[in-house]
């Protein structure tokens, strides 16, 4: 608090009244000084009551004993929010990880919330929201708690299912935290899952990255590392891990599914072909001469018996055909840039991709189409980079949201939920049915409609997805797992 007065005649005394919450009398005398001042820090009672006043009232005299005054209310008020804790318990569900699902609900569970809030006066409310609901106590005490319960309503889906508490004061000064969580709505699968794999599996999104061996229900994949490993799928177990002197970049089968073909990086890139019935007892080398000084990229096998290499380096690389019967090879007009390869499930057609373009080529003819553009990417880094999914004969392909004939001409357009985060999308044998990846499952789709049926919760985030043959399994790659969804 500070008072000033000024006289041209001088000043021969100030005195300062203060009453109410704050009571003190203070005179300060002078010889006609021209200005005096006062000011003073003074500490409002403990018994002080919100609303109460400290009265200011200043009388001043001058040279010739004229008096002035002058009188200044003040409110005491209060500057400090409530202090509030939110507390929501976790739902356990079996088989979920817990290190990627820490706060998530589905429609119809109870999620109990319990808020504890403080004030250095006395609090008026405390309470919740969520999912556009709540509740709230009213209270006067200077610290009180409430546990509140709220059910998840039907059909909610949403990433943002955040719980928010609040505490009110007396005088309406407020506080708010919040507790995030999820809700998802869907059909929950639990997964049968063999982990810890050393890399994460999600980087097969642009390549192949794996070979399905019908033959034997088995599975190969590459990790970028110096192993291939493979996976029975009959009884699901882990099967075999081969180890190389150099990184395994691209793992593929023959059409007959009789030979395993792995490309291995290194000066000169090799190809491998070994007996898929009695593993590597012999093994056929062939190095990739054409692909130079280039790094192995991707690798795949067409029905025609031809394996076709990509590479990568900072000035470009050819494509290179190998055909495995006759180890010679030669380079095809695949531009260097559509360096990702995928084949269908008959090995009679590869698809050469990147984020905007594509093209097909067909081993029963032996041609290479021109490069079709693809609909822009989403702009989702995860989603942009997910390869395409092929059906069995490659008649049918679905590239991230979108479905396209054999010719890669566009035909419909299938989105899920955009508020997730997608792995790859998968495909079935016949083209029909469509998995599209929707955070933290997917979503079933029929290609010839675009209807979107069921949407799958899994306990696992999932990268890439593969369509079992039989239709009645779904392999997921995630993060240092592998896992199998049965979809019956």
């Amino acid at each position: 608090m500070s008072v000033s007065a000024e006289d041209a005649a001088g000043i021969t005394d100030l005195t300062i009244h203060l009453e109410g919450a704050v009571r003190r009398d203070t005179v300060i005398q002078s010889d006609y000084a021209p200005r005096v001042d006062w000011s003073e820090a003074s500490f409002i009672s403990r018994d002080a009551r919100l609303e109460d006043s400290i009265v200011i009232l200043a009388t001043v005299r001058d040279g010739f004993g004229k008096v002035s005054q002058a009188r200044r209310v003040l409110r005491v008020t209060d500057t400090t929010p409530p202090g509030l804790q939110v507390r929501v318990d976790t739902i356990h569900h079996g088989g979920i990880d817990e290190l990627y699902f820490p706060m998530v609900f589905y429609p119809g569970e109870v999620v109990r919330i319990h808020v504890k809030a403080t004030d250095n006066h006395s609090l008026a409310r405390l309470g919740f929201r969520m999912l556009g609901g709540g509740d709230s106590i009213i209270t006067s005490a200077a610290a009180d708690s409430a546990d509140f319960e709220y059910a998840v309503p039907p059909g909610t889906n949403t990433p943002n299912a955040y719980v928010e508490a609040y505490a009110v004061d007396s005088i309406g000064r407020r506080t708010f935290t919040r507790v995030w969580a999820v809700a998802m709505d869907g059909t929950f699968r639990p997964v049968q899952a063999l982990s810890p794999y050393e890399d994460p599996l999600h980087e097969y999104d642009q390549q192949g990255g794996y070979a399905f061996d019908a033959k034997r229900d088995r599975l190969y994949f590459t990790s970028f590392t110096n192993e291939l490993q493979s996976v029975s799928l009959s009884p699901f177990a882990e099967y075999q891990r081969y180890r190389y002197p150099t990184q395994a970049r691209g793992v593929d089968l023959t059409a007959s599914g009789d030979t395993v073909v792995v490309l291995l990086v290194g000066r000169p890139n090799l190809l491998l072909l070994w007996d898929a019935a009695t593993g590597p007892v012999t093994v056929d080398t062939i190095a990739v001469t054409l692909l130079g000084d280039c790094d192995g990229w991707d690798m795949q096998v067409a029905a025609n018996g031809r394996a076709f290499v990509t590479g990568w380096s900072p000035v470009g690389c050819p494509t290179v055909e190998v055909d495995l019967r006759t180890r010679t090879q030669r380079t095809r007009a695949i531009p260097f840039a559509l360096r990702n390869l995928v084949v269908s499930g008959d090995h009679s057609v590869i698809v050469a991709w990147n984020q905007s373009e594509a093209l097909i080529y067909r081993s029963a003819t032996d041609v290479i189409s021109s490069v079709k553009p693809l609909f822009p990417a989403p702009t989702t880094a995860e989603l942009s980079s997910a390869g395409p999914a092929l059906d069995h004969s490659g008649a049918t392909i679905v590239i991230r949201g979108r479905v396209y004939d054999g010719d890669l001409n566009s035909s419909r357009g299938l989105e899920p939920d955009p508020s997730f985060v997608p792995p790859s999308p998968a495909l079935s044998a016949d083209g029909k049915t469509v998995f599209l990846g929707s955070w933290p499952g997917y979503v079933r789709g029929n290609t010839e409609t675009g209807a979107l049926a069921e949407r799958i919760i899994l306990p696992r985030v999932p990268w890439r997805m593969f369509a079992h043959p039989d239709g009645q399994r779904m392999v997921v790659f995630g993060w240092r797992w592998i896992g199998v969804v049965d979809l019956r």
